[in-house]
């Protein structure tokens, strides 16, 4: 037997039993791992359709719904050399952290303006029946009565959001402004701002967004939900979100986030729809209801308005005015009993009550925007703004220079997590600004060409020239200051011609090619490199997305020179293919393996094993000095274990220097990489013998 507080302490023998409870021991800690990123993630800018100006990490499955398809159709007006190595990339299955490049002309994104037109004016009545609906006569017309009586005549109207002297919109800024309307008095009717829309990214793409607003009736095919008119004071209504793909297709509904198709709102702040526990303030849920970036593990769902405005003092002032006109009017059949009934329950959208009722007192306007369900309010006044590749390559230099910023965001490696900035082609100035890129951060590294995309052919001579002026500035930028090691983390590549993997117009440089091996063999996110891929061996290391390459043969004291300078280039290796007989990088001594561009990306990546591991166990204090240091080199060794296709061998230690145990709260790990030299240069001997040499090598 039980009974009283069964979890009270045992004060007498009374025979019982004491009932705790369940005891759960079967829990166990999670620690959720690290977000697998591929060792090749390349920073890419690109002009888009649609779609966020922060970088986001984007998978090929996720970028057009993102971004929009025209952004990846290399023939659009979107279209630049960074179109066609991203697409390049993604067709390796490699994810990439996407930017988007606005131009700086471009207005903001398209809006809508929801604005009342009130007259204050008589307002004709009409024969009633007894629920309060028109009486129609015999051909469905309405009978006057020929009376009238003092109340609101309402335009609806949808515009979009005007722009300030300076270009910056106005967007919930909203004043209210006296109309063109006049009553028999002279009265001029008054403007009011009831909701501003904004689009949720800047571009002409906006012109395609719309919202439709329709108010249930209990007359109509969807019904109000009355609980909400009873329970909470206050008259619902619909709004949806429609698409279309331009202004000459039909338009579609857009899902919510939980795939409904329409969102119950109202005009009443903290009301809630006590039967599903869902708030109903419009302006609270709007954005919600189609927005969502709670995972930062997946791609955010991304809604076609971001931003929404209701001018609740104007709401709040027009309701009472329109409740008080009312009131001597009011019976059994409104939904309003009296003046100190919540004023939400008069739908001024479409002036009838849940009943279908038109009102007495306010009447909407012939020429009213319609708020139903076939009725879509288009937003306006998007645009893409001025795109030439000379503005986009000014726009990608300005955007890269931010790395040099030590508060900036970027130097976040564990948030921005790139690790790769290829130039497709950009302009020569351009060029040099894209080494910030690894002026601060460790765990990052640039591939630049020495050809301009829409520019002139180059000869021999002038590649040369640019790809030592590139290396040369890369040496600005040196590896490690404390060790004396010069700049290793940038490599320079000459060569370009006819993408035949692509549609694009202009000529293109090589670097496409090389992001696309890079992204084949290092670009899994799981983070191993794939076998059979390497791009040092001769089944990858030949020319294969290019036609018609500029500049194939260079003399030998060209080829020494380029060499000499960190230049890459490329050669014939039978009638049939052109190959890279090797990729270096602009490190200056040919004897180190950080000549190599595959064990910088290995380098690359143990920076990021050990600033991991850092992160995993930084700020435990239950370990012993020991302990910690054998946890640390234990997670690295597991980070890289498999790894890196079997080309390396990689050490990591963890250990206290006599500065590091006066302090007790620092460590040294040191991580060594064991990695091959590149084999570049061959001594060839053909040693000419009599073949009796031979057989009297063997008789003896």
């Amino acid at each position: 037997m039980s009974g009283g507080n069964s979890e009270a302490i045992i004060t007498s023998a009374v025979p019982r039993t004491r009932t705790l409870g369940i005891s759960d021991v079967s829990m166990r800690q999670v620690v959720r791992d690290v977000l697998p990123t591929p060792d090749h993630l390349p920073k890419v800018y690109l002009h888009t359709e649609k779609g966020p100006e922060d970088p986001i990490l984007v998978a090929p499955a996720d970028a057009v719904t993102l971004y929009g398809d025209k952004t990846f159709d290399e023939r659009s007006i979107y279209s630049t050399h960074q179109t066609v190595l991203c697409n390049q990339v993604f067709k390796k299955g490699n994810v990439v952290m996407m930017q988007r490049i606005i131009p700086d002309d471009a207005p903001p994104a398209s809006t809508i303006r929801i604005v009342a037109d009130v007259l204050k004016t008589n307002i004709p009545q009409y024969e009633r029946a007894f629920d309060d609906s028109y009486l129609l006569d015999t051909f469905g017309n309405l009978q006057p009565t020929g009376t009238y009586v003092d109340g609101y005549d309402v335009i609806w109207k949808a515009i979009p959001v005007p722009l300030d002297g300076d270009g910056f919109t106005t967007f919930g800024q909203g004043p209210i402004m006296e109309g063109t309307r006049t009553n028999g008095s002279g009265e001029t009717s008054i403007v009011y701002p009831i909701i501003d829309f904004m689009v949720s990214s800047v571009g002409s793409h906006g012109n395609n967004k719309g919202i439709r607003i329709f108010v249930p009736t209990n007359d109509s095919e969807t019904l109000i939900k009355d609980n909400i008119v009873k329970n909470e004071g206050a008259f619902p209504f619909e709004i949806t979100c429609v698409e279309r793909p331009d202004e000459f297709s039909s338009s579609q509904i857009v899902d919510a986030v939980n795939a409904d198709r329409s969102r119950t709102v109202t005009f009443k702040q903290f009301s809630i729809d006590t039967s599903v526990d869902m708030e109903l303030y419009l302006q609270d849920v709007f954005v919600p209801t189609w927005n969502e970036d709670d995972d930062p593990t997946v791609a955010p769902i991304i809604g076609p308005f971001n931003k929404i405005k209701v001018y609740q003092d104007n709401v709040d002032k027009l309701l009472t005015d329109f409740v008080e006109a009312e009131t001597p009017y009011l019976s059994d059949n409104s939904d309003i009993i009296d003046n100190n009934t919540s004023i939400y329950l008069f739908n001024m959208l479409t002036g009838v009550t849940s009943r279908n009722a038109p009102y007495y007192a306010f009447q909407i306007n012939n020429t009213s925007i319609k708020f139903n369900q076939n009725y879509t309010i288009w937003a306006k006044g998007g645009g893409d703004g001025t795109m030439s590749l000379t503005n986009f390559s000014k726009s990608v230099g300005k955007k890269v220079t931010e790395y040099l910023n030590p508060n900036s965001l970027l130097q976040q490696s564990a948030y921005h997590c790139e690790t790769f900035i290829h130039d497709s082609g950009f302009v020569l100035e351009d060029k040099y600004k894209l080494l910030a890129f690894i002026s601060r951060r460790k765990d990052t590294g640039v591939i630049l060409s020495t050809y301009t995309v829409g520019g002139r052919e180059l000869s021999v001579g002038e590649e040369s020239s640019i790809g030592r002026a590139l290396s040369i500035r890369a040496m600005l930028y040196p590896e490690s200051i404390y060790y004396g090691t010069t700049a290793c983390r940038a490599a320079v590549f000459s060569g370009y011609g006819e993408c035949k993997a692509a549609r694009y117009r202009y000529l293109l440089p090589l670097t496409i090619e090389i992001a696309s091996k890079m992204a084949d063999y290092q670009g899994a996110s799981i983070g191993i490199w794939k076998e059979g891929k390497s791009y040092d061996t001769a089944a990858n290391n030949r020319v294969r997305l290019f036609k018609k390459l500029r500049n194939c043969f260079r003399p030998a004291n060209v080829r020494e020179t380029d060499w000499n300078n960190g230049v890459n280039f490329v050669e014939y290796f039978d009638r049939a293919d052109i190959y890279w007989p090797a990729m270096q990088t602009v490190y200056d001594n040919d004897t180190s393996v950080l000549n190599s561009l595959k064990t910088i990306v290995a380098c690359i990546s143990l920076q990021r094993a050990g600033q991991e591991a850092q992160r995993m166990f930084s700020g435990n204090a239950s370990l012993t000095n020991a302990q910690y240091a054998n946890e640390i080199v234990k997670y690295i060794n597991q980070k890289v274990d498999g790894r890196f296709d079997g080309a390396y061998v990689i050490v990591p230690e963890t250990y206290y220097t006599t500065q590091d145990l006066a302090r007790g709260y620092s460590y040294t790990t040191k991580i060594k990489i064991y990695a091959p030299n590149m084999k570049t240069v061959q001594t060839l001997t053909v040693e000419a013998h009599r073949l009796t040499d031979l057989e009297s090598t063997l008789t003896t």
